[in-house]
């Protein structure tokens, strides 16, 4: 397997044989304890573009956890997105709210200040 690096350029000769993957493929593998086929999903195979058009974006998550929140974060980090886990009215341009199977759980009052916000 071979994590692929954006900013490296590697010979195609020294990847003959080579299953290509993602940083996130990895970190799945070692939080399952095991190798994941990386036909299950295309996020486990590095993304074909570079995607840094939003590099620099602030956004805010909320009411993320767990594996879904690993995801998030690498997929930020592969849009070049600065996620922040608090809200500024200066510094952040979207709010990323993810609602439980209840409702938002407690996010409305976060929901509500970032309408107030523009953000």
């Amino acid at each position: 397997y071979w994590v692929k690096d954006e900013e490296k350029k590697v010979p195609a000769k020294m990847l003959k044989g080579c299953v290509i993957v993602s940083e996130y493929w990895v970190r799945k593998c070692i939080v399952m304890d095991k190798v994941i086929p990386t036909r299950t999903h295309d996020i486990y195979k590095p993304l074909k573009h570079s995607l840094k058009s939003l590099s620099g974006v602030k956004v805010c998550i909320s009411g993320i956890h767990g594996e879904m929140k690993d995801f998030v974060m690498w997929f930020a980090k592969q849009l070049g997105i600065k996620l922040q886990t608090t809200m500024s009215m200066k510094k952040t341009r979207f709010l990323l709210a993810f609602s439980a199977p209840n409702g938002f759980n407690g996010q409305i009052e976060k929901i509500s200040r970032a309408r107030e916000w523009g953000i």
